[in-house]
This record gives structure tokens, sequence and C-alpha cells, in this order.
């Protein structure tokens, strides 16, 4: 065969027995060819005509990594499967699988397909992740490469996108979630200056639409930190390195900030209804109260957060410096193995350890730098005054980069003294940072004393008033029974008629038709039928008083959904939609006057508090009243004691005065009650006065660890000096009132520098202790 480009080269064919030429010849560009025979006399046949051959590159074949379709975390017995699509222009030969370590060290190759010449393939290959010699926290990455059958410049290699494998690192996971602890306190902060800047405590019953609108833009923020905290329980729940301190601390702020939640959530709904100038008064004091209440909450959970996080970082720090030691042990025995042995694979292990320690070093470092002490801005500046510490670390990490090159060089001798030099080290660094993070200061004999003398009458005064709302409620519980019974039998008629009453409510709500309503407002229907039913028993069983004051919130919950039917039907263009909306609207109008008239006859019927107890009820009130008296003057004795305790332990009665005080408030409020023959209000007030005692018990037991974890009779240290006092302001220095704590506050939402933002807000967080 001849080529017009090249007259004078021959291309050999095949000549068969039947007579079929076989053969062929390459080409880089278009030209023209014709056959040539040669007849056994030597003479020369050739074709009357040229036949054209067009020449195309050989394009590089493409592959594509199908799933996963991102990076992995995986477990050490996990198997995961990787999917392809592979294809070529003129046929592949092979395609593979390649793991390659993040050092560049290929971990595996394999031929998962050798189609031989087809132009498409599809095919999957699962990689065994125990096989792979993982640690945990090591990652290694994954593709396929696809070949094809060049064998004129040499095969084309295309290689496809890659997804990572990490091993699942317990230290990583517990690291992520103390991160997002560290983002819901500062959000929790956030809302305490929220809370804090709220003109609801100027009280002006005529800004009340001013309030709610605060107050519910308030709430939704605490809402979102509510999620965020249950969310992170559950992380934790799963988490080896979370203690169960951890998790009841976070536990109680999440339970203690739903109830204030929960508490202003009711009082915000009942100010967006009423309108009454008197209402608004009462609302106004109750949105009031919430907020102090959600101050005081927050700031306890703020700080306790802040403490359950920074001793995370520390246990994390500690662990960090066992698992140092632990490896270079490990890197030990290896070094004497290869002595001994001149093991390479000992060697390459000893080299992969030794990276691992560069890693753990690292990660002891960010754990330090993590842990944000509460000391003055200027000792933040951490690059311009490094501590021992860092030196110490700083002067490791060349000690390792040393050790490597040493092996590198065959000098294990050398390497072996090294290493036990760094191992040294490791234990002067991890004493010092031990000693660095458990000082702290101590209490005397006689202050523990004191303060567990002071605990004792605390858990005392909390059961004490535990007892007494139990017994307060049981004898409110017996009243409230047999005057329904007596109300039953004297106003009969009066209830079956309200009876009536309650189930044409319930009826005309469930004639409401909920095919053209919102979601959210369907779902307010039903919770309205809900409430109904449960009104329509309580009149059943003869419980007025409960009846009266559910008759009252559905009415007013009513008004609320036809309302927002009624902002629906504005906007509504569909005419069925329409009507339907309009249906519903005069339905709800209808349930709402039903609601009302209820609640009307029902308080007609309730007796006027104080009216018809019996004698010996009489004089059961009038028992628990002098208790509740009692009680009141042991708690006034416990507070007294607190200055003289705040002697040996500073900030205890900055801390304790206000749920004691609030305590007190509460308990003369339920005296008074009883002494006018109410026990139902009174057990309520019984109530808030013992959720103010444990309050109290709580930042006792908060106080008495937080000293006792310290060296008995030292002083609290400073940041620079580890033996210098500090002086204690003679002016009340740890109650911080509002106006301060405001200022504050403000101070940290400024502008700064961003260098020297995180600073400055550490700074001030650590003043508001």
């Amino acid at each position: 065969m001849v080529l017009e480009s090249s007259p004078e080269d021959r291309w050999a064919q095949a000549l068969g027995a039947d007579g079929t030429v076989r053969g062929g010849f390459h080409v880089d560009q278009p030209d023209r060819y014709q056959f040539v025979l040669t007849e056994p006399d030597g003479t020369v046949v050739r074709e009357r005509t040229w036949r054209a051959v067009s020449a195309r590159a050989d394009a590089a074949p493409e592959v594509q990594l199908l799933l996963p379709e991102s990076d992995l975390e995986v477990k050490p017995t996990d198997d995961v499967a990787f999917f392809f699509e592979a294809s070529d222009d003129y046929g592949l030969d092979r395609v593979e699988l390649v793991v390659m370590s993040d050092r560049g060290q290929e971990l595996g190759r394999a031929t998962v397909r050798a189609p031989k010449g087809e132009r498409l393939c599809r095919g999957d290959h699962t990689v065994s992740v125990a096989r792979l010699g993982l640690e945990a926290g090591d990652s290694a990455e994954v593709w396929f490469e696809a070949v094809d059958l060049n064998s004129l410049t040499g095969p084309g290699v295309t290689r496809s996108q890659a997804r990572r494998l990490t091993l699942y690192s317990p230290e990583a996971e517990h690291e992520r979630l103390l991160a997002r602890l560290d983002a819901v306190i500062d959000a929790m902060i956030d809302v305490l200056a929220d809370r804090l800047e709220s003109p609801v405590e100027e009280r002006d019953r005529f800004r009340l639409r001013d309030y709610v609108s605060i107050g519910q833009g308030i709430s939704a923020k605490q809402g979102k930190i509510l999620n965020s905290l249950t969310a992170l329980l559950g992380g934790l729940s799963t988490d080896a390195l979370a203690s169960q301190e951890l998790r009841d601390g976070i536990r109680q702020v999440r339970d203690r900030l739903q109830d204030v939640q929960d508490q202003e959530a009711v009082h915000l709904r009942k100010a967006v209804i009423g309108s009454a100038t008197a209402h608004d008064r009462v609302m106004v004091s109750l949105l009031y109260g919430a907020n102090e209440e959600g101050v005081a909450e927050t700031e306890t959970g703020v700080l306790t957060l802040d403490e359950l996080l920074d001793q995370s970082r520390k246990d994390s720090i500690l662990d960090a410096g066992r698992e140092l030691l632990e490896t270079q042990h490990e890197i030990m025995e290896l070094l004497k193995k290869i002595k001994d042995t001149k093991d390479p694979e000992a060697l390459q292990q000893a080299m992969k350890k030794l990276d691992r320690l560069q890693k753990k070093l690292a990660k002891l470092q960010d754990e330090l730098s993590k842990l944000r002490e509460r000391v003055p801005y200027e000792n933040q500046n951490r690059s311009q005054r490094p501590s021992d510490n860092q030196v110490s670390m700083k002067d490791m990490k060349s000690t390792m980069d040393r050790i490597q090159e040493l092996l590198a060089q065959g000098k294990v001798d050398e390497a072996m003294k090294l290493l036990e030099e760094l191992n040294k080290s490791t234990q002067e660094l991890m004493a010092s940072l031990q000693d660095d993070l458990e000082r702290g200061g101590g209490m005397s004999a006689a202050a523990q004393q004191k303060a567990q003398e002071l605990s004792t009458k605390l858990d005392e005064l909390a059961d004490g008033q535990r007892g007494l709302r139990s017994e307060t409620g049981e004898v409110d519980r017996q009243i409230s029974e047999r005057q329904a019974r007596q109300l039953q039998q004297r106003a009969k008629q009066a209830l079956e008629s309200a009876k009536a009453q309650a189930e044409a409510l319930k009826q005309t709500l469930e004639g409401v038709d909920r095919a053209p309503l919102h979601d959210s407002d369907r779902e307010a229907l039903e919770a309205l039928e809900e409430a109904a039913e449960s009104l329509e028993q309580e009149v059943a069983d003869g419980k007025v008083g409960e009846a009266a004051e559910r008759a009252r919130e559905l009415a007013e919950q009513v008004e609320a959904l036809e309302r927002e039917v009624g902002e629906s039907e504005a906007r509504e263009l569909d005419e069925a939609r329409l009507a339907g909306l309009k249906a519903g609207r005069e339905e709800l109008d209808k349930g709402q006057a039903q609601a009302e008239a209820l609640a009307k006859e029902l308080a007609g019927l309730q007796p006027k508090p104080g009216e018809g107890l019996e004698p010996g009820e009489a004089s059961e009130v009038k028992r628990l009243g002098e208790r509740q008296e009692q009680l009141r003057e042991r708690l006034k004795q416990l507070k007294d004691a607190l200055p003289e305790l705040d002697k040996e332990m500073p900030g205890i009665e900055a801390e304790m005065s206000e749920p004691l005080d609030k305590a007190g408030q509460s308990m003369s409020e339920a005296r008074d009650q009883l002494g006018d023959k109410r026990p139902g209000k009174a057990s309520d007030k019984q109530q808030e006065a013992l959720e103010q005692i444990e309050k109290a018990q709580q930042k006792m037991s908060e106080q008495m660890q937080q000293r006792q974890a310290g060296n008995d009779g030292q002083e609290q240290q400073g940041p620079n000096d580890p033996n210098a006092k500090v002086e204690i302001p003679k002016e009340d220095p740890y109650a911080t009132p509002r106006d301060f704590r405001r200022e504050l506050l403000d101070a940290m939402r400024e502008r700064a520098p961003d260098q020297y933002r995180d600073a400055i807000e550490e700074f001030y967080k650590g003043l508001m202790k």
C-alpha cells in the first residue's frame, strides 16, 4: 500500500488464500492511498484511482466519579462504594481506582474494569477503610483513572474528580460541638443586651405595642437559641469525650430558658389580643416581669455555659498532652526495633508516627488558643508576650523536625537520644499546664464550714417550702371539689345551660371549613377545638373557676384567629377560597361571642374568694398562713448571714441576694393570700418562692465547687504572676448593676479594629462576672 504523501514508502499487506488483502497503515493528517500489487515476475500493478482517508485525533478518555457526591467522614469498619462512568472515542483499555494518602503515598491501585475496546463503560468498586491503615483524623483521596488504547503516541490517561475520606475522629467531633456551644453563648449575650436595652422597664402603658414588638423579636432570637441548645444536646449524647456535667449543665440552662420563653410567649399573645386600658397596664407589668426574669436567667445561663466551655477546653488540653506522651512512647519502641532489625517497614511507621506527633502538638497549641481566660485586655496580645508554654512547644516542634532528619540519615541512636529529651520536655510542659489549669482560689476550713451550714439551711428551707406548697395545693383541691359538688346540686340548671353553651361553642368551631385556611391557621383552629373540648369537660365536672378562665382565654384566642383569617381574606383573589374564608370568619366571630357569653355566665356561678369555707377549712388555711410566715422568717435569718460569709467567699452575697429577695417577696404574698382565704392563689406564689430558693441553691453549689477546686487557703491569682494577690476593691465589687451591665454590653457592640475585636469582647464578657 502506498500513501500519496510519501509515494516511495510501502506498507506491506497480507494476501489471503481467498484473495483478500489485510493490513494497516498510520497517518497523522488527511491523505490518499492506493493498493500496489507485484506479480511473481516482478511486474507492478497499481490501482487507477486514489482512495481518500481522513485523520482524526485520538482524544483523551473521559471519566466521571458519580458517587459518592461529596467527601465523607468514615469509620474503620466502613466499606465505601465508588461509582464511575468512562468513555473514549476509539475504545477504552482499562479503568483503575486510586487511593492516595495526605503525604502523597499511594495506598492502593486496582483495575476495576478492562473493557478492551468498548467506548463506554460504567461500574463501581468498594473501598475497605480498614485496609487503608488510617488513624483517627487521617484522610485519603480516592479517584478513578481511565486509560485508552492509543498505541501511537502512548495511552491517554484521564483522572476523575477526587473524594476525600476522613477517618472519624472523636476529638474533631467534640471540637465541632464545643465551637457550636461557643456560638450559642455569643447569641445569648446578644439576647441579654437586647433585654437590658428594652424600653419595657419604663412600664409606660401607652407603649404596649412597642413593648410587644420588641418582646416578639427577643422571643424569636431566644427560640433559635433553644433550638440550637436542643440540637447540641443531641450531638453531645453520642459524644464520648463530653462529660456528663457538660450535658447536664446545658440541659439545665436550656430548660430554664424554655420556661422563660413559654411564660413570655403567653404574655405576648395576651398582649396582642387585649385592648382595654386596665388590661394594657396589667400586660405591661407582666411583660416587664418576664423581661426581668429573662435577664436573670440569660445572665446565669451565659456564665454557666461559659464555665462549662472553659472546663471542656481544659480537659481537651490535658487529653492532648497525654496523647503526646503516648505517641512518643510508641515511637521509641519503633526506634528500638529499627536499631535491632534495620526493618524498613518499622522506619516508615516511625516517620508516620512523627507526623502524627506533629499534628498532636499542633492540636495542643490550638486547644490552648481556644481557651480564653478572663484576663485584662493588655494580656490578650499573645503575639507580643509569648508564654513559657508557647516557647516550650516551639522548641518541641524543632526537636521533632530534627528527629525526622536524623532518621532519614540513618542516625537512629542520635534520634533516640533526642526523643528522650523530647519526652522529658513534654512531661515538664504537661506538669506546668496542669498546674496552670487547675490552680484557683481556695477556701479555708472555717469558710467551708460556714458555707456548708448555710447550704444545709437553704436545703431545709427548700424542703419546708416544697412541703407547704404541696399541702396548700391539696387543701385548695379539696375545697374546690367540695364547692364543685355543692354547685352541681345548687345550680344544676345553670350548669346544664353552661354545658349546652360549651357544646354549641365546640360545634361552631368544628363547623369552620378548613380547606381555605392557611396551614398555621388550621393548626390554631385544631388547638381551639381541643380547648373547647376541655372546657366542656370542666363544665361537666363542675370546675367553674377553671372553666371560666378557659372560656375567657378561648374568646381571646378565637378573636385572634378571626383577625388572621380576615387578613387572609383581604389578600385572597380566588373567588371560591374568598367565599370559604368569609364563611369561616363569620363562624369564628360567632364562636367568639359564644365564648364571651359563657365566660360571663360561669363567672357569675363562682363563689367569691374566701367565701363558702367550712370552719375546718378556714382553720387549716389559717394554719398554713402561719407556717408560711415562719418559713419567711427563716429565709430572712439566712439572708442576714450572707455578709459574714461574703468575707470568706467574696461575691456570694451579690450572687444570692436577688433570688432570696424574690423568694421572700413571694412568701409574703403567699402569706397574705392565705390570710384572705385564697389557697389557690397562695399555692402559685409558694411555687414562685420555691423556684427562687432552688435558684439560690444552684448558685450556692456553683460557688462552693469553684472555691473547693483550688488550693486551700489561697487567694484568687492574677493573670501574670502565679503568686500575686489581686487587690479586692472596697465598694461592692461583685454586684453588677443593671446600668453598668448595659454599658458593658454597649461597649461590646461598638466597632473596634478587627484585630482587637475578639480580645475586647472576651475582656468585657469577663467583666460581666
